[in-house]
């Protein structure tokens, strides 16, 4: 992995959604990883993937 992002829906599940009303919030389970958007190089795949 080079870079990773984090974008707005990232804070606002850190947050609790909180400006959400109570019965919209999704339910999470914790822990759980931010920033899901992620860059790299493929240095090799199995021939079926493609």
């Amino acid at each position: 992995m080079k870079a990773v992002g984090l974008n707005p829906p990232d804070w606002y599940l850190r947050d609790g959604y909180k400006m959400l009303p109570p019965e919209w919030q999704p339910q999470v389970p914790f822990p759980i990883i931010l920033g899901t958007d992620i860059s790299g190089v493929i240095v090799e795949a199995r021939p079926d993937v493609f």
